[in-house]
């Protein structure tokens, strides 16, 4: 992002945007995936996710690589929002603990690794084209890494999808989220804040 031009402010601002759009787009995407199917959403979160790091890949404008990069968070967000449900549909309740630790597990490697390379391919592509490791080609090199491993990784997520056609035996109560108990809220959320 600096390498496009924005600030520090900017950038911040940007990153921490993924939290509101958890919220906004996370939950309801969640509540229509449970009436709707699972299926839908994990093709259309992992295509969208591909189609946004192309461009991102692609792109010299700084406002098409904001709207790229906050499409392919909010496709992200939608594959991860939907990952616990799931989890919990295809597993048996003898399995469901070990399921769900290995499943942390491995998304705090996969982050640690995703991170390492986020460094890594910069500096190598810095050093080949003799630039800057904060210049465009050389981040344009890390984002190219990023789509070649979401391609990889997409037949896995047809695979899940095969098996996510069935819907849910409840479905996301929508009007639960409206009915908040403020008194515990807070008694939950002021020792975290103390």
């Amino acid at each position: 992002m600096s390498a496009l031009g924005f600030s520090n402010d900017v950038i911040g601002l940007f990153n921490s945007l993924p939290a509101v759009a958890l919220l906004l787009v996370g939950i309801p995407f969640a509540a229509m995936a449970d009436r709707i199917g699972y299926r839908i959403f994990l093709l259309g979160g992992g295509i969208v996710a591909i189609l946004a790091s192309v461009v991102l890949a692609l792109v010299g404008s700084p406002l098409v690589a904001v709207l790229a990069a906050g499409t392919f968070a909010l496709a992200i967000i939608v594959l991860q929002v939907l990952g616990s449900p799931l989890l919990a549909q295809v597993s048996g309740e003898n399995e469901r603990v070990t399921l769900f630790s290995l499943n942390q597990s491995l998304s705090w490697a996969a982050a640690l690794v995703g991170d390492v390379l986020g460094g890594v391919i910069p500096e190598a592509a810095a050093r080949v084209t003799h630039t800057s490791s904060t210049s465009a080609p050389a981040i344009r090199a890390a984002f190219v890494a990023m789509t070649i491993l979401i391609v990889i990784s997409l037949p896995f997520l047809v695979g899940l999808a095969r098996t996510a056609g069935m819907r849910p035996a409840a479905a996301f109560p929508v009007r639960e989220l409206l009915k908040i108990d403020l008194a515990r809220f807070g008694r939950i959320l002021l020792p975290g804040l103390v």
